[in-house]
């Protein structure tokens, strides 16, 4: 083989040949950023225009690689770019370069191939990197309008829409491609077209709407509430020629508004009625008290008797109520018995068949046998009427029909949401026009309701929810367009246990007293006047303080007492729990007995396991038995073990 021998200076020859046939080439660019290179990327020519883009001077830059120096990025595969420079002369496409002092430098890259014995590339690249940041600015700018939660659409000062995002797709329910080019009015409602009308005036003065609260139209006809914020949009001249809006639904932020407006409200309502109740409750232990006392009083008085026996019974029946009341209140737990509920359950079907009158229909269907189960009787009858009268608003009044029913039911796992085992099922039937299938999933949500605004707070289902729940056991709801519904409440049955029946308190003879001294705490003074005569008739020796420093103050000057009696709620400063604890670290054998018409959410026997509680309104018999309960625990340690104060 024979090696051919290159003349360097032949070679130099060659160089400078191509270099001067370009020289018409090159000449066109003047200060561009061109260079020249060959087809391995080897630098031969580079401009000033070059140096100031890249800032590598003309020396450093000849004779390297151009893709390493700047380090090139290209869109394709470089083999694919040189297969198409070969077949075409020429490649055109977007580059990123690297700045000597490492920035990033976006340009458009121009090749143009020189054929012949040593081929060459002349590359010109001009700086698009603003151009780059400003597409790349757009587009984060496209992707956050596009994405955002909020409505963003612009339209012309006439009204036609022509950018709408894919939140007032969603908040409107009409697709982009449907609504642009046609008229903002499609969505707003024909009362509203004068608030439009109006902001149109404002922009065309330049002003900017904030918060501009109004109604637009859904796709379906339904009506969503936004707070609009609208800004004039501007040509290259400073006209105003157009508008951009920016919607957000307000619906379900009002809504919680108007909520916690109710639960207020409802709080508002509950403490009022709470503090009533507690001084109803006072009036009745005054009453049932000294009607008791006048009966012992009246013996061989049958006509009397009789009339002492109907204001004791009217008293208890308002005692009843307040127990609801401080129930509605969240300031009465439950008062649970062993009950059977086809022996409570009549009472009440009477006093709806009073309420709903004749037009509607009440059928019962009692199970015999039926389970006992542990309930509070009246919070039972209150769900009852409350599912009875959910019932009558849903039924046309001419043609209802409710069934009450009881039955024993064994509930498996996966028959229902709630506990398994044996139950006692209350069900309350109706046939009117049911419910949506949207509608019955949120039946039981609180303040959820379909009536018209007046006639329905949305408490209803909710409060029996909560009380059956406190109960131990769950609701089930069966409901279908036009079938109408039917609520079932589940109760945990009780085994081993006998029912609890009313009974006649006042029967028993009450047991006396062996002079023991009673210190009665209250600030009522009659319902104290009436403690102290009932005690005083038990065989009691009695002191009396209106409030709990008065009471501290006798117990430090050695009062004799053998048992503290008071009311929980007094006023000032100082409850009942208040006065025992300090009473207890003075005398530590001293037992308590605490009295109140609250179930005391204020948990008494955890705060205080030492003291006896009374409910009122209480009865003659209940003050003497629990006196007694009081007394048998004399002595008793403080929990904490304490001693008396020095």
């Amino acid at each position: 083989m024979r090696t051919e021998i290159r003349d360097p200076e032949a070679e130099l020859t060659s160089v400078t040949e191509t270099l001067h046939a370009l020289r018409d080439v090159v000449h066109g660019f003047g200060e561009a950023q061109t260079l020249i290179r060959d087809l391995d990327g080897g630098i031969m020519f580079w401009s000033r225009g070059a140096e100031r883009l890249y800032g590598w001077s003309c020396d450093e830059a000849i004779g390297a690689r151009s893709h390493d120096l700047l380090a090139t990025q290209f869109p394709l595969d470089l083999t694919a770019i040189n297969a198409r420079l070969h077949s075409d002369g020429t490649w055109q496409g977007e580059l990123t370069h690297r700045h000597r002092s490492g920035r990033a430098i976006h340009v458009a890259s121009h090749w143009v191939l020189r054929r012949g014995d040593r081929p060459t590339v002349v590359e010109v690249n001009n700086d698009i990197s603003e151009r780059h940041r400003a597409d790349a600015m757009q587009r984060y700018h496209d992707a956050l309008v596009a994405d955002s939660d909020d409505a963003i659409i612009a339209k012309t000062l006439d009204g036609t829409v022509t950018s709408w995002n894919h939140a007032a797709e969603r908040m409107f329910g009409w697709l982009a491609s449907e609504i642009i080019g046609r008229p903002i009015t499609t969505i707003i409602p024909e009362d509203r077209l004068a608030d439009e009308a109006a902001i149109i005036r404002r922009l065309r003065q330049g002003e900017r709407i904030t918060h501009f609260e109004t109604v637009r139209q859904h796709r379906d006809g339904s009506s969503v509430l936004v707070s609009l914020t609208v800004s004039p949009i501007r040509d290259a001249t400073g006209a105003i020629v157009g508008a951009s809006k920016i919607a957000r639904d307000i619906s379900r932020q009002r809504q919680t508004e108007q909520m916690l407006q109710r639960v207020r409200r409802m709080t508002a309502l509950g403490e009022l009625t709470g503090g009533v109740a507690h001084d109803f409750n006072n009036l009745l232990s005054v009453i049932v008290n000294n009607v008791e006392l006048l009966r012992r009083m009246m013996s061989g008085q049958p006509e009397l008797d009789a009339m002492a026996r109907d204001i004791l019974t009217a008293a208890l029946s308002g005692g009843a109520l307040t127990r609801r009341l401080l129930t509605f209140a969240r300031q009465q737990t439950l008062t649970l018995e062993v009950i059977d509920l086809n022996g409570y359950l009549p009472s009440y079907v009477e006093l709806l068949r009073r309420t709903l009158g004749q037009a509607i229909e009440i059928e019962t269907r009692f199970a015999g046998e039926l389970w006992l189960v542990r309930a509070d009787a009246s919070q039972i009858g209150d769900a009852l009427i409350n599912l009875a009268l959910n019932a009558r608003d849903a039924m046309p009044v001419a043609s209802g029909r409710i069934t009450i029913e009881t039955a024993n039911r064994s509930v498996s796992q996966g028959q229902s949401p709630g506990p398994t085992g044996e139950f006692v099922a209350l069900t309350v039937s109706d046939n009117g026009s049911g419910m949506q299938p949207e509608v019955l999933e949120r039946a039981m949500e609180p303040f959820f309701t379909t009536k018209p605004i007046g006639q329905g707070n949305g408490l209803g289902l909710s409060m029996v929810h909560g009380t059956i729940a406190q109960h131990g056991g769950f609701v089930d709801i069966r409901s279908a367009p036009g079938d109408g519904t039917s609520v079932t409440l589940f109760l945990p049955r009780v085994l081993g246990e006998s029912e609890t029946r009313p009974t006649e308190a006042d029967q028993a003879a009450p047991r006396a007293g062996a002079g023991e001294t009673v210190m009665v705490v209250d600030d009522n003074p009659q319902l104290r006047g009436t403690v102290i005569r009932g005690l005083t008739m038990l065989g009691y020796r009695t002191v009396e303080a209106a409030d709990g420093v008065s009471c501290l103050a006798r117990l430090e000057a050695g009062e004799p007492c053998d048992l503290l009696f008071s009311d929980v709620v007094m006023p000032g400063g100082m409850t009942g729990l208040q006065l025992a604890r300090i009473a207890r670290r003075l005398r530590p054998a001293l037992p308590v007995l605490l009295t109140t018409g609250f179930s005391s959410s204020i948990d008494i026997a955890e705060n205080e396991p030492a003291c006896e509680v009374l409910r009122k309104p209480y009865r003659f018999q209940q003050l003497a038995e629990a006196v007694q309960r009081a007394l048998a625990r004399a002595g008793e340690p403080p929990p904490d073990g304490s001693t008396p104060s020095a």
